[in-house]
């Protein structure tokens, strides 16, 4: 399987889940992973592995070895990258390279949790999506796609929010 990175984009996390088993992600030198890897393999153990491709850089392969015939496993990373403020508000951007590219209906989450110093007053997600949003600290967003729900990406995801300083000027010294 590959997925897409971004230059402003960095993996923070990675985990998959087979049945009850779940395999955390660890960053290592290639040469220690692709080691511990095979070793995995070799020994019968269900193991996971992540690279940047070679002839693709912003592409990122994630081998799972031993997986069996029908069993399913849930890919889970966290994205980390810094904020930017537009219209008057923080924009959580996420690309559609990293969405399926598929023209066949498919199901997705997008989760996040924005965590801010100030109270959060204002949120807001794509037209359509079908989201559950709070403006608590930390604000959880999480926006499910079914097939049914109307919601099409045709441009980057984009949430925006407001914390009650943002108009307060600040100054650092």
């Amino acid at each position: 399987m590959k997925f897409p990175t971004e230059q402003e984009y960095a993996l923070g996390r990675l985990t998959i889940e087979i049945n009850d088993d779940i395999i955390e992600g660890k960053i290592l030198k290639k040469e220690k992973a692709q080691e511990k890897y095979e070793d995995a393999i070799a020994s019968g153990h269900t193991a996971v592995m992540a690279e940047e491709e070679k002839d693709e850089p912003d592409m990122v392969n994630l081998k799972v070895g031993n997986l069996l015939a029908g069993q399913e496993a849930v890919v889970r990373f966290r994205l980390l990258h810094v904020l930017r403020v537009e219209c008057g508000a923080y924009v959580v951007r996420v690309p559609m390279s990293f969405f399926p590219a598929s023209e066949a209906d498919y199901a997705y989450t997008f989760r996040t949790e924005i965590k801010a110093e100030s109270p959060i007053v204002y949120v807001s997600v794509p037209e359509n999506a079908v989201a559950q949003r709070s403006t608590e600290n930390p604000c959880q967003v999480l926006i499910e796609r079914s097939p049914q729900s109307g919601l099409t990406v045709i441009k980057d995801l984009e949430i925006y929010y407001r914390t009650a300083n943002m108009d307060a000027p600040a100054l650092i010294a």
